[in-house]
């Protein structure tokens, strides 16, 4: 433990402070001042004290001699410029020790020891003088041991007691107590304040202000004395302490707070502070049974202030947990183990129509029969019913509701219900579903209407020549040619999107990966144009077969393929690596990743975050429906694509289960 000894420094240099500090802190708690008047203030409640005083740019002389004439048994460490005049005429009016500002660390250190060890010795011997001094004081005085004889002098009454506000008011009022009941000219309570960690004065009278400024740390002497003693602490009575340490603490302690009785505050469950009292107005010394009686007023007052502190806790925590509740979009219902309403929040009486105070402790059944029937449920079986949604009728109100048990252990205290208003978000879901078709028709009408337009003008081009030409066989040859070739083309995107809007039944079944991937190039690359564009496949031997149907992956593969090739027209050495391997291969959810990759041109950002979409396209020809069906295709079988795309090419990754069931599969 430090020594209780004050350690002031007096300086304005914020670098010298930081230096001094490094070194002293080990030793004793340090206390930086800036004005001699805050050093003044400061001693008139630590003395003695130990001052480390930094004489540049300040009048020596007076300050000094106020010190030594004030403060006999405080020492001055003075720091200064070496052989400077303000650090020679300290040294000749006479101060402990003088030190140069670039001081040796260890060498200031041992003399700050010397300085408190002095100090303390110094205390020692004038108690043991006043003990000598004085029979009374002396251990086996047997004055110190008999109560004094005759009626108390004091009576407190306890008015605050009975406070039941809040836990300052009542501290507020254990004072006033003490003061109008106990006669007694000062008097002032501290008590502990978690946020800052300190013990600080909640309500004094008749104390200075270097009083009210005083903290203590939660480790400082006079707390850890007074939360392992847990007695009263009185000046007459400071000879009966074990040590003269503790003796010297407590003496300058009572000084510090102009008191005469130092009386702590012990609760059930912590240390809550202590009471300091000054002298009575009579001038009459505190009894045996003024002490006996403050006592027991202190260990009413302790419970009364911590459980005060506890309600204002509670209530705090009460009032923030009611303001978050009300705050919330969701109604909350609160029922008790039998059916009564406790609470409800201002969302669910508005969602409602309720009034608190007309639903209070009413039956359940107040809040219509869907959520009576969910909460009477909740109270009654083991296992919560399932989430409900429903519409009321006529309002056209959609609500969804699940409920809770509040539970205690193995005690039902009640059930709560959660009730959200979908009727705002159901409004916006078809708004959104309306915008949604209205794009996706005009974006189809659109598609078709660009693809089925150029068949038809060549078509009606070559039947508005076919009076004048109709005899030439090279005409007739290219009109056939043309026509049948146009006609076709009108008949795949008819197929296309009849292939889009009807989706084809599935049948899953287990497949090898490298088959459907050599039908799907051959379909894309005919054997007499793969020489064109360079297909690498590695796909190692042994892997574990996919669950899927075989038309559509198929399908899949060649809408990627197809762009790929496409995404390749201008590049000289056009390459398609397509590659697989297992992911999670140790777990439940093992899949077979299959990549894709290009060194074509690459996509856009912009087009990369809508390339999964609807008629979403860059070519002149086509519908854009490719990569929508790569995407439901795997959504069917459960798995998930992804695309990446760059300068250098574009990469597709598709991962399929194994043998997992797939969505729709039955």
């Amino acid at each position: 433990m430090k020594p209780s000894v004050p350690c002031l420094l007096l300086t304005r240099d914020d670098e010298l402070a930081q230096r001094v500090k490094a070194y002293v802190g080990p030793l004793a708690e340090l206390q930086v001042l800036r004005d001699a008047n805050d050093l003044y203030a400061r001693l008139a409640t630590s003395d003695p004290a130990l001052i480390l005083l930094d004489v540049r740019g300040i009048e020596i002389h007076d300050l000094v001699l106020r010190i030594n004439t004030d403060w006999p048994g405080t020492l001055i460490l003075a720091l200064g410029v070496a052989r400077s005049d303000p650090l020679l005429e300290a040294e000749a009016l006479g101060v402990y020790a003088v030190e140069e500002l670039e001081f040796d660390g260890r060498r200031l250190q041992a003399m700050i020891q010397r300085s408190l060890n002095f100090i303390q010795l110094t205390e020692e011997v004038r108690l043991l003088r006043d003990t000598l001094a004085d029979p009374a004081k002396r251990p086996d005085s047997a004055s110190t041991r008999s109560p004094a004889a005759g009626p108390p002098s004091m009576r407190l009454q306890l008015p605050a007691l009975r406070h039941s506000g809040r836990a300052d008011d009542l501290i507020a009022d254990i004072v006033d107590s003490v003061v109008h009941s106990g006669m007694v000219l000062r008097a002032g309570l501290f008590a502990y304040v978690p946020e800052r960690e300190v013990y600080t004065l909640k309500i004094a009278f008749g104390v200075r202000d270097e009083i009210r400024a005083l903290e203590f740390r939660s480790d400082a002497p006079l707390v850890r004395w007074l939360e392992q003693n847990a007695h009263l602490v009185a000046r007459n009575g400071l000879s009966q302490m074990r040590t003269t340490v503790d003796q010297m603490m407590l003496r300058r302690s009572l000084d510090s707070m102009g008191a005469e009785l130092i009386v702590p505050l012990q609760g059930r469950r912590m240390f809550i502070g202590w009471l300091f009292i000054g002298q009575r107005a009579t001038g009459l010394t505190f009894d045996a049974a003024d002490l006996l009686e403050i006592m027991v007023f202190s260990e009413q007052a302790a419970v009364a202030i911590e459980n005060a502190t506890l309600y204002d806790d509670l209530a705090f925590q009460h009032t923030l947990t009611e303001t978050l509740l009300h705050s919330l979009s969701a109604g909350i219902v609160m029922t008790s183990a039998d059916g009564q309403i406790r609470w409800v929040n201002g969302s669910a009486e508005q969602m409602l129509g309720l009034n608190l105070a007309q639903v209070m402790n009413q039956p359940v059944e107040m809040l219509g029969s869907r959520l009576a029937d969910m909460l009477r449920r909740t109270l009654t079986n083991e296992e919560e019913p399932a989430p409900q949604e429903w519409t009321e009728q006529p309002s056209l109100r959609c609500f969804s509701a699940r409920t809770k048990r509040l539970m205690n252990g193995a005690t039902g205290l009640g059930a709560v219900a959660f009730i959200h208003d979908l009727t705002r978000e159901r409004i916006l879901n078809e708004k959104q579903e309306e915008l949604e078709r209205t794009v996706f028709w005009n974006e189809l009408a659109a598609a078709i209407s660009h693809e089925i337009r150029n068949p038809l003008v060549a078509i009606k081009t070559f039947a508005q020549l076919l009076p004048e030409r109709y005899q030439d066989p090279e005409f007739q040859n290219e009109f056939r040619t043309l026509v049948s070739g146009e006609v076709d083309r009108l008949n795949a995107i008819i197929d296309q999107i009849n292939d889009f809007a009807h989706r084809p039944e599935l049948k899953f079944q287990a497949l090898t990966l490298a088959p459907l991937i050599a039908k799907s190039v051959g379909l894309v690359l005919p054997p007499a144009e793969q020489s064109t564009v360079v297909v690498t496949t590695e796909i190692p031997d042994g892997l574990p077969k996919i669950w899927g149907d075989e038309p559509t992956l198929v399908e899949c593969f060649v809408h990627i393929l197809r762009n790929a090739v496409e995404a390749m027209d201008r590049q000289t050495e056009p390459q398609i690596k397509i590659s697989a391997n297992l992911v999670h291969a140790d777990t439940t959810h093992a899949k077979m990743e299959i990549v894709f990759k290009d060194n074509g041109h690459g996509l856009s950002t912009m087009l990369i975050d809508k390339a999964f979409s609807p008629f979403c396209t860059t070519k002149a020809r086509g519908l854009g429906l490719g990569l929508y069906i790569v995407k439901r295709t795997m959504v069917d079988h459960n798995g998930r694509v992804e695309i990446r795309s760059d300068s250098n090419g574009t990469t597709v990754t598709l991962q399929v289960p194994l043998r997992a069931n797939p969505a729709g599969q039955a």
